[in-house]
């Protein structure tokens, strides 16, 4: 029998202990992985699945950690204590879980030890991401600088490396949160609302690898599915001409297809007997690339690809409808902004994300919007295996102090007069995303404004990644003010359903991107019970002396009735998208016996999760939480290697 999913109530974090760091001050909400987390087995698996290697060292686990004001020199640096990578200050899974000022600097050092292997080969230092501007020192040398708090960036430090022996790597962190214009989502200095704590510092893998000088820097597949061929954009650093590229095409192991040919922009490739991807049939093939010079290996990588093709077309009523392999398809998720009551931006472990993903997919769900935050790139191997298509927002930001300029209002005439040197950056890191996550299939639209958050410069930042990326579909603006620009006429709507009329759109999709906004109150899991449940409207709810007795009373409200129908109905008769936010003001997340499992999307406001029994028993659902090698098995999913 399958075991009921329900919602619960919390705010973000905590408690969590190492023995190596000061205990957190008040016992709070953590999830069942929380436990298992040690600084041996934190974030293991391979970070790139679009491009993988064998040579390379995982460098998350205890780091030393010290908070000094920004004007302390790096040598009068004292180290305070230790701090588990990769998670943020703020966190209870860093092992500190202290507040973190913008006047404040926040440093970091460990040491490591290269493989003997590695001897003569070009050494990469990569980070998932540091939020949010950083320095980055390896034996007391600088490696380089980085901006931006939700990109991966890396630094060749080859040359920095000692003969021998012990390195050093070290790294200091500024973040101002929300006192500057800056993309750093719903993080605020005072979380209220639909504010959350902030995340400051390293909050995904850090990692090194070893190449040649010349090497695969990226693999773009395209893939046609009229002609059941993919085209691969191979790029590589520091080619020296006359080198070729060999490619194996792999079917469930089999290899399919071989090519070898000299390095060019595009290699095409036959797909044979092609399977298209969709949410009922993700399949996957894999690649084995070798890079050859003068007839010798230099470079060996692993990628993937899937068939499919997102596109528009007018359906027989005429409306404008999104077509997944040419068919309309409707597409309904939760509005999924991946907060963790234990690692914040940073899920407690891999297996807990993969959890998450799959209970999502098993309720019924299709879609997913990743609202306002930028996953580890497991996430989106993950979502292309399972099936589930992505909306990816840009993460959008402005100064809480000037708000009222900044935060434009849904019937604002203009946009925000942003100084040149924001939109640079924020542009920069804009593209900066587009181009480390496109080649996901998963990822069907680019969301570039939400609800007019520093919303600036709407029409030529939306046609600009019009241009861009013509094999995705372009939301320019979620909710609030639209400026005419874009694939969709994107509304928002709390807490009942509703649309833009088709007639009214600009002969674009009329999408219902956000409506709900339920809160759902349970005694025993308020944050704090003396504080209003948030809501743009309360659940009302029984409860029998089991568990299993609780039910949704809302089968009589219009628009529950409503999306059950467009459910039951596979979206017939609906001319637009639905993403569903089911939300609870002070976080929510997934019961199972008693125990929470997942959610606690942040402190306060929107929960992308619904409550409802799935047809079939979630995988995984036996007691064993997290078991990520049976997740695996049991989806079909080729596991990433651990180091």
């Amino acid at each position: 029998m399958n075991k009921k999913l329900l919602i619960a109530v919390f705010v973000s974090a905590m408690a969590h202990t190492f023995a190596c760091a000061a205990s957190p001050k008040e016992n709070r909400m953590k999830t069942v992985w929380a436990d298992k987390v040690t600084s041996e087995n934190v974030w293991q698996s391979y970070p790139r699945p679009q491009l993988q290697r064998s040579q390379w060292m995982n460098l998350n686990g205890l780091w030393q950690y010290a908070v000094t004001t920004q004007d302390t020199p790096k040598k009068e640096v004292k180290f305070e204590g230790q701090i588990l990578v990769p998670f943020a200050i703020e966190s209870s899974l860093s092992g500190v879980q202290r507040s973190f000022l913008p006047t404040e600097k926040l440093w970091y050092q460990r040491n490591f030890t290269l493989d003997d292997a590695w001897k003569g080969k070009t050494v990469i230092l990569h980070f998932g991401a540091v939020d949010y501007e950083c320095q980055v020192w390896v034996n007391n040398k600088l490696a380089g600088i980085h901006k931006g708090g939700n990109n991966p960036f890396s630094f060749d430090v080859t040359k920095l490396l000692r003969k021998g022996g012990s390195q050093l790597v070290e790294v200091a962190v500024i973040d101002p949160t929300d006192t500057e214009s800056i993309s750093r989502g719903k993080q605020q200095l005072e979380p209220k609302g639909i504010w959350y704590s902030p995340v400051s510092g390293i909050w995904q893998t850090v990692w090194l690898e070893a190449v040649n000088s010349t090497h695969i820097l990226q693999v773009l597949p395209t893939a046609d599915i009229h002609k059941k061929t993919v085209s691969l954009d191979i790029s590589v650093a520091k080619a020296k001409g006359g080198e070729k590229v060999k490619v194996e095409l792999l079917d469930e192991g089999k290899v399919v297809g071989t090519t070898e040919q000299k390095l060019a922009s595009k290699i095409e490739m036959e797909v044979p007997e092609a399977v298209l991807w969709s949410p009922s049939s993700p399949k996957l093939y894999h690649l084995n690339i070798e890079l050859l010079s003068q007839g010798q290996v230099i470079d060996q990588v692993k990628s993937y690809f899937a068939m499919r093709e997102v596109s528009i077309r007018k359906d027989e009523c005429g409306y404008q409808r999104i077509c997944l392999n040419g068919d309309p398809i409707f597409q309904y998720g939760t509005l999924d902004q991946g907060w963790w009551p234990d690692g914040l931006l940073t899920p407690p472990s891999e297996e807990a994300m993969l959890w998450d993903m799959v209970q999502l997919k098993n309720m019924g769900f299709n879609t997913i919007r990743k609202h306002i935050k930028v996953e580890p790139e497991q996430y989106y191997y993950y979502a292309d295996s399972l099936g589930l298509m992505m909306w990816q927002d840009m993460v959008s930001g402005f100064s809480t102090e000037r708000k009222d300029e900044e935060h434009i209002k849904p019937n604002a005439q203009t946009d925000w007069n942003a100084p040149a040197s924001h939109t640079n950056q924020w542009q920069q890191e804009m593209f900066e995303m587009i181009d480390r996550l496109r080649f996901y299939s998963c990822i069907t639209t680019w969301v570039i404004f939400n609800e007019g958050w520093g919303q600036h410069n709407t029409v030529e930042i939306v046609e600009k990644v019009m241009e861009y990326d013509k094999s995705r579909i372009i939301d320019g603006v979620t909710g609030w003010t639209d400026r005419g620009v874009g694939h969709m006429y994107d509304v928002h709507n709390y807490p009942s359903a509703s649309m833009i009329l088709p007639a009214c759109n600009g002969n674009r999709i009329s999408v219902l991107g956000e409506f709900g906004g339920y809160g759902w109150a349970i005694k025993e899991h308020l944050w704090n019970p003396g504080m209003r449940n948030w809501g743009y409207k309360n659940i009302v709810k029984e409860l029998s002396d089991e568990l299993g007795g609780m039910a949704v009373k809302a089968a009589n409200d219009a628009n529950a009735a409503a999306l059950g129908e467009m459910w039951a109905g596979g979206g017939k008769g609906s001319k637009n998208l639905v993403m569903v936010t089911l939300g609870t003001g002070v976080g929510g997340g997934i019961i199972v016996d008693g125990k929470i499992v997942a959610g606690a999307h942040g402190a306060g406001g929107e929960v992308g999760h619904a409550c409802v029994e799935p047809e079939e028993e979630a995988v995984c659902n036996c007691g064993n939480h997290g078991c990520l090698e049976q997740m695996t098995s049991a989806t079909g999913i080729v596991r990433l290697a651990k180091k």
